[in-house]
């Protein structure tokens, strides 16, 4: 939600640009994606959770920075960052939810997931959008660049704390040593 808004609101792209600059995050997983099953059988879902929040985190780091525009390229580099991050993250979470429960939980375990998933995106989106109206509205407003850094900051720090639950993966699929 932020990054298109931040695209048309700080950087003044019309909303097709600002639409095109998120290609660069979808490619990042995409590329990833289809090789993250086979970094998580080699190197536990932990290591591959942590490092694709890790890539993620580093990835937002560009839109917290205020002061001079940052140029476009480096933008285009960090979501594609973030992609990868991203992608990176979701099939060992996916994984994990089926190697750790019984066969005959895993429609309950999909349910659950699938549910936490949508719920938690939502709140986040919310939480997210409430702390930009904040910035841009407290204390007379505050320049559109520095709010959005200001809740990029947020994100970011969110993001770190994922860390925290990422770190009670399994070192290894159940099964392996």
């Amino acid at each position: 939600m932020l990054l298109p808004l931040y695209f048309t609101q700080v950087r003044g792209m019309d909303p097709l640009h600002a639409g095109l600059l998120l290609a660069p995050q979808a490619l990042g997983s995409a590329v990833i994606t289809p090789l993250a099953g086979r970094l998580t059988d080699r190197h536990g879902p932990r290591n591959v959770v942590l490092a694709g929040i890790g890539l993620t985190v580093l990835g937002t780091v560009p839109f917290v920075l205020t002061g001079d525009p940052l140029p476009e390229a480096l933008l285009i580099a960090a979501l594609f960052l973030r992609g990868v991050g991203l992608g990176a993250v979701v099939p060992p979470n996916v994984a994990a939810t089926y190697t750790s429960v019984d066969r005959s939980q895993a429609p309950a375990a999909t349910s659950a997931r699938t549910v936490l998933n949508r719920v938690g995106g939502s709140v986040g989106t919310a939480v997210l959008a409430v702390i930009l109206q904040n910035a841009l509205a407290g204390g007379g407003g505050a320049e559109p660049q520095t709010a959005y850094a200001h809740t990029f900051g947020w994100a970011l720090a969110f993001g770190v704390l994922t860390l925290v639950p990422a770190a009670l993966y399994p070192r290894r699929a159940p099964g392996r040593s």
